[in-house]
Parts: C-alpha cells; structure tokens; sequence
C-alpha cells in the first residue's frame, strides 16, 4: 500500500489475492492503514 504514491485499491487486492468478497479485504487494509498512521 506504500509503494505507490496514490495507495492501492480494494479491488486491486482482491484481484491480487483471488480472493472473492470485498468486505474482509477492506477491513483489513483499513487496519493496516490506521496501523500505519499510529507509527507516525
């Protein structure tokens, strides 16, 4: 998610991850985000 200067998509990960159902992936990059944010 840092890699790029604008993030990645859910949508982006799910394809990534063949995964199927949108809401598990946006909770956990919501994690991972707010996660980051508390490092600052």
């Amino acid at each position: 998610m840092t890699i790029t200067k604008k993030g990645v998509s859910v949508n982006e990960v799910l394809r990534q991850l063949g995964h199927n159902s949108y809401e598990p992936i946006w909770f956990m990059m919501r994690k991972a985000i707010l996660a980051m944010g508390k490092a600052e």
